[in-house]
């Protein structure tokens, strides 16, 4: 006992020793895994040129960084494609140009989005200015379809005002006419802000350019900005979209402050909106002489992964520096956790057997199961496992009496297995349960081989203690599962990996338990508490 014990203090001091110097001596900081919520966007481009000796440019507004919104890990697949970067009017815009392309061509922009809401409190008195500076006079202007100098335009603006020249009052009644009085209809094409103005109608494209007119009429700088409106609500599937939104900045104090007509936000911008131009313009410019299409996948996505893989990258006892190079053979983060943490599933496995008394399945099984119900989920994880285990179970028997060799007979039961795999996750999609996709990358080799235990186990023991053992498997793998998935956990490891040196001290712990274990104080528990002299018989 004195040898592992001191071995396991050694192996303690070594990883504390190591975690304190990352920490003081190089400024090292634990980086989390899932902070923030987020959203996976991918645009896809799709074309075909008319005449292939012409070359294809495509002109794309790129998402914005701001205070609210953050853009990381943009992706671009555009093979026969070149692309530049440039900024115009504030935007920044990715110039696509391909020559001697025949045959349909795509063009894959992705990135991850971190997008948070923003509300603004308006000034009371403040007076619209006389003059503004002359960086904002590009958003005074008049333009095609924002006719502010219009006389109908002017007119109306005057009537909305009443002579209350505060721009506060102003804004309001401009946005109360536009948000109330103008009906939203889905045109196609361009409404100007006099169309718009006389049919009161128009599409959130109309409405906003009405909002900037009657803005720009009285000296108020103002400009139409639009994107894409990302799930509002927590989805597990990707979604499609074909079109953008547009709603309207008016600059106030300083600052440009966000409002939609359309959808009811005044001098605020909701979270789930993505910004990706801004200007009265078209978020994609191309070539006139190619038959394109477009469209839009957004998934709701933990989006802060690079904070892990860039905090303390330069720090040469950062792993996720080894991890960056692996990331270029496709190995991912998630798999790292899986590799990480496996020692710990394995050691909850040692402490049930050693300190409990819990035998499962297999010397380390409910660790693999473990591993497995990550894809699945707890839940599905366990009523896969179950309805798998005892439906092959039961048709053990039946080969076995058929004389089927060892060998074909688990080849028989993995395609059983698939069967009843693929067979459940239909079921529970059509019902809804659109989790149960994942049950297809269920771990078939964990399955095989506990069935493989389960068959022998009923052989040599009979179904009773059979049933108990799968019970306590069950049991183990799920307590590994959730130790395993803990979040904090999984941060730890990643960023202080050296922890692994403290989990073989642990072992080596473990391997030294000489005590009852607790099932057995719990079955002897009558003969542990009699004293020495009951149980040899003596009286006292």
């Amino acid at each position: 006992m004195k040898g592992p014990f001191l071995a396991a203090l050694v192996l303690f001091a070594i990883t504390a020793a190591i975690v304190v110097y990352k920490v003081y001596a190089l400024d090292y900081h634990m980086a989390m895994i899932d902070e923030e919520p987020g959203h996976y966007v991918r645009l896809v481009m799709t074309m075909t040129s008319k005449s292939p000796d012409s070359p294809i440019n495509v002109h794309v507004t790129l998402p914005l960084e701001d205070e609210r919104q953050t853009i990381r890990k943009e992706i671009y697949r555009e093979e026969g494609f070149v692309h530049d970067i440039e900024w115009e009017d504030g935007n920044r815009i990715a110039n696509f140009r391909g020559e001697n392309l025949k045959g349909e061509q795509s063009i894959t922009y992705s990135f991850r989005a971190q997008t948070s809401s923003m509300k603004f409190n308006l000034p009371e008195a403040t007076i619209i200015p006389a003059t503004s500076p002359s960086n904002l006079k590009r958003w005074l202007e008049t333009e095609e379809y924002i006719e502010s100098d219009d006389p109908a335009i002017l007119a109306k603006s005057e009537e909305l005002m009443k002579g209350d020249r505060r721009i506060k009052h102003a804004v309001t009644v401009f946005y109360d006419f536009v948000s109330s009085g103008v009906a939203y209809k889905p045109y196609k094409g361009k409404t100007s802000a006099v169309t718009a103005l006389k049919l009161r109608e128009a599409s959130c494209n109309g409405k906003n350019r009405l909002l900037v007119a009657l803005c720009r009429s009285q000296g108020i700088p103002a400009r139409v900005a639009g994107g894409l409106v990302l799930s509002k609500k927590k989805r597990e599937e990707a979604i499609t979209k074909k079109t953008t939104h547009s709603w309207t900045e008016i600059y106030i104090n300083g600052q440009w402050v966000p409002f939609c007509p359309t959808n009811g936000y005044f001098a605020e911008i909701p979270a789930h909106y993505l910004e990706l131009y801004k200007g009265d313009r078209a978020f994609i410019i191309r070539t006139k002489n190619i038959d394109f299409d477009y469209r839009w996948k957004v998934s709701e996505r933990r989006s802060s992964e690079e904070e892990v893989l860039y905090t303390n990258a330069t720090n040469y006892f950062n792993i996720l520096r080894l991890w960056a190079t692996l990331e270029q053979a496709s190995i991912s983060l998630n798999l790292l956790v899986i590799i990480l943490t496996i020692p710990i599933g394995a050691t909850v496995v040692a402490f049930a057997r050693n300190v409990i008394g819990l035998v499962p399945f297999g010397t380390f099984m409910p660790a693999l199961i473990a591993v497995a119900f990550r894809d699945t989920g707890l839940a599905w994880g366990v009523i896969l496992f179950t309805i798998t285990i005892l439906s092959c179970g039961l048709f053990w028997p039946l080969l076995e009496k058929a004389g089927i060799l060892h060998v074909p007979r688990m080849a028989i039961i993995l395609t059983l297995e698939v069967m009843i795999i693929v067979g459940i996750a239909l079921v529970a999609i059509n019902f809804g349960y659109k989790r149960a996709a994942a049950i297809s990358l269920f771990p078939l080799a964990v399955l095989t081989l506990t069935t493989e235990r389960f068959v022998i186990s009923i052989i040599e023991e009979g179904w009773s203690p059979t049933l108990q053992r799968f019970a306590v498997s069950l049991l183990v793998a799920t307590a590994a599962y959730l130790v395993m998935r803990w979040t904090f956990l999984e941060n730890l490891i990643i960023a202080y990996p050296e922890l692994l040196l403290s989990v073989i001290g642990v072992n080596l712990l473990l391997g030294s338990w000489t005590g009852l274990r607790l099932t057995e104080f719990i079955r002897f528990r009558s003969l542990y508490l009699r004293g020495p002299n009951e149980m040899s018989g003596q009286e006292t």
